[in-house]
């Protein structure tokens, strides 16, 4: 059926406008952002689909789930011990639960949970933590189980606070499983950091310092806690680090300071009438300014507003949905 592609049948998915008919279009389709288009490469022939996504995040799905089948699929075909590979992550996190599970009971107390997520990844807010914690401990289905989590709980309350979608995604598209080899792991930093001279043993070097999990440094695997404390890490810093202390000196006159400041930002034509577009905000950000206004109003319900809105008093000027400014 035409309309049907056998998962056996995918050879490759490809991210981006990189097919011979996204690359003949890009012309006549130019109000499609490149992040939301994808190709599904199939067939003994490579025939190509090419589709678009509404917004990157569905595209990021549809490509991570596609990765995950076709990748899946190969892996039946593999030997049974290769399997096990892509539950890595669980058997660390199932591992760091029994050796805090002391007594063997299967169970710890919802604040022993907590601390335990947050030694083994201390980056997570403590407030979340409890959240999602407490969560899971009153919804229990025994009034005898309440305060207590349970193993298989403990890992999924963990995944679903250390994974940040966009970073999972973003290590799937170079890995097609549920770790990064160091062959990926070099390819990663090649083409997204732009690194030269990458070696395997630089590789080695990053899993060996940022992989929490033993059984994943051992083989040279970076799971995506790895991957996630590697990006999050002093080394990956779009800034300099040594910057985060003042580091001028500071002992002038205020006056003799200037930081680039924006007044009345979201005016972009007068300042006194006009229009209001958040184009300003985009415009001063994107010449480094600093500081920004925002003068954010309740909403009118005689004109029919349902959230706050920017504009400057009592002046002329049109009103900008404080929505609008955030997103």
């Amino acid at each position: 059926h035409k309309a049907r592609i056998a998962i056996d049948s995918i050879r490759e998915i490809r991210v981006g406008r990189n097919t011979e008919l996204f690359r003949a279009t890009e012309n006549c389709i130019t109000d499609v952002q490149d992040e939301c288009a994808f190709s599904i490469i199939h067939g003994d022939d490579y025939e190509s689909l090419d589709l678009i996504a509404q917004t990157p995040g569905d595209a990021n799905i549809w490509v991570t789930g596609l990765m995950a089948l076709s990748s899946g699929h190969k892996a039946d075909c593999q030997p049974s011990g290769s399997q096990s590979l892509a539950t890595l992550r669980e058997r660390w996190l199932e591992s760091v639960f029994d050796e805090a599970d002391i007594s063997g009971s299967g169970y710890i107390s919802d604040k022993c949970a907590v601390r335990l997520i947050r030694q083994i990844s201390g980056r997570l807010h403590l407030n979340r933590v409890k959240h999602r914690v407490k969560e899971v401990s009153v919804l229990q289905p025994h009034e005898n189980r309440r305060g207590r989590i349970m193993k298989n709980q403990f890992v999924e309350i963990y995944k679903d606070v250390a994974t940040r979608p966009e970073i999972y995604f973003l290590m799937v598209r170079y890995a097609n499983k549920d770790y990064l080899s160091c062959q990926d792991l070099q390819l990663f930093l090649e083409t997204e950091q732009g690194m030269v001279g990458v070696t395997r043993g630089i590789c080695e070097t990053i899993i060996e310092r940022y992989e929490p999990a033993p059984e994943a440094r051992e083989k040279n695997f970076m799971t995506v806690d790895g991957f996630t404390n590697y990006l999050l890490c002093d080394e990956c810093c779009l800034f300099d680090v040594t910057h985060r202390c003042v580091c001028h000196e500071m002992n002038h006159p205020f006056a003799h300071y200037f930081i680039a400041a924006s007044y009345n930002t979201y005016l972009v034509e007068d300042q006194l009438k006009g229009p209001s577009s958040s184009d300003g905000y985009l415009s001063a950000l994107k010449r480094c300014c600093r500081f920004i206004e925002i003068d954010v109003w309740e909403p009118c319900e005689a004109d029919g507003e349902s959230e706050p809105m920017i504009f400057h008093g009592s002046k002329p000027t049109s009103k900008l949905a404080l929505s609008a400014a955030l997103n």
